[in-house]
């Protein structure tokens, strides 16, 4: 075939010696089709350089396979593992997801969910605690007549929600400090929005299981945002703190580095843990513990409950993930 030939449904069909109908199964990614065959019929799709025509096709069938995925801060670990984790599920069913970096900003927030109606998406999960917004959330009760949303790691009742237990979370590392003999931990945070609802719920969550616990001890929050490391810390010399929790991971590992930069052993003096588990944890000089996620487990339902919705199915609103305290090398 030359080059800048037209190649279509026909052209594959023909060159792979099998039925439009069976073409047609393996690019959709529906019906049964044999191992073998498939791979045969995407040999000779790749050997095409073969792109189908997606506007075409979503004209036809009233279907764009497209999911819009919204995250707050591409930079973000968790943010980045959790819209690896979606996208590659969304392949499985045949799904290709637009992915958009709103920021925190609420106004850009809100045009980018108005921008995922003109994409022609067949549904949205919005990724991470910052979409709790007033504002927002009244677009999106509009949006969401039309077009399925699912929030992952937010909670709201009136949309499809999957979210980690924070709580749960703080309670098995207080309850694990206090086995351990530890005497004088703190809680260690970078958000500054208060619509955030993880934070909150970690923050509420320590607080009560530091009563629990450890019912004589003050309970102290340092944000990291407003409190340099130096400051940090004279703070852990002065109060003999023996053992950090910090709001996420990112948190955890600048405070790790810069802990044992300046003498401080890590556990033997201080205790670190994270919280999201992300990879990064696993290549520190040690290992950092955290509390596990569970970030594939909340994907894999927010994909699950979206499909549902898109095809007209009954789906659990309120879906409650517990995440799992992992000890490794710095507690």
């Amino acid at each position: 075939m030359k080059d800048g030939d037209f190649i279509n449904i026909y052209d594959i069909a023909k060159k792979a010696n099998v039925s439009i109908s069976t073409v047609s199964r393996v690019m959709n990614n529906t019906g049964s089709v044999s191992e073998k065959t498939r791979k045969k019929v995407e040999s000779v799709i790749e050997s095409l350089d073969y792109s189908p025509n997606n506007i075409a096709r979503s004209l036809a069938s009233k279907k764009s396979m497209l999911i819009g995925l919204m995250v707050p801060d591409i930079r973000n670990y968790f943010h980045v593992q959790a819209a690896y984790e979606v996208d590659r599920i969304l392949k499985t069913y045949g799904y290709t997801s637009l992915l958009s970096n709103t920021t925190r900003d609420l106004d850009e927030k809100i045009r980018i969910l108005k921008l995922q109606k003109q994409q022609q998406v067949e549904g949205i999960i919005t990724i991470g605690s910052d979409y709790g917004d007033k504002e927002f959330l009244q677009v999106a009760y509009e949006l969401n007549k039309t077009i399925p949303i699912v929030q992952l790691n937010n909670y709201d009742k009136d949309l499809v929600s999957v979210y980690c237990d924070e709580k749960d979370g703080m309670r098995q590392v207080l309850h694990y400090l206090k086995e351990n003999s530890y005497k004088a931990p703190i809680f260690i945070s970078t958000t500054q929005n208060i619509t955030n609802r993880a934070y909150n719920e970690k923050r509420k969550g320590y607080e009560n299981a530091l009563k629990d616990n450890f019912p004589d001890q003050e309970f102290l929050e340092i944000n990291i945002e407003e409190t340099s490391l130096e400051d940090l810390l004279g703070i852990i010399k002065e109060k003999n703190i023996d053992s950090i929790q910090c709001e996420n991971d990112s948190i955890a590992i600048k405070v790790y580095k810069y802990l044992s930069v300046n003498n401080i052993k890590i556990p033997e003096d201080v205790a670190i843990i994270g919280f999201d588990n992300i990879s990064a944890t696993n290549y520190t000089q040690k290992k950092l513990s955290s509390i596990d996620h569970r970030i594939y487990d909340h994907s894999k339902v927010a994909v699950q409950a979206l499909i549902k919705l898109i095809n007209e199915e009954k789906v659990e609103k309120n879906n409650v993930i517990k995440p799992k305290l992992v000890i490794k090398e710095t507690c």
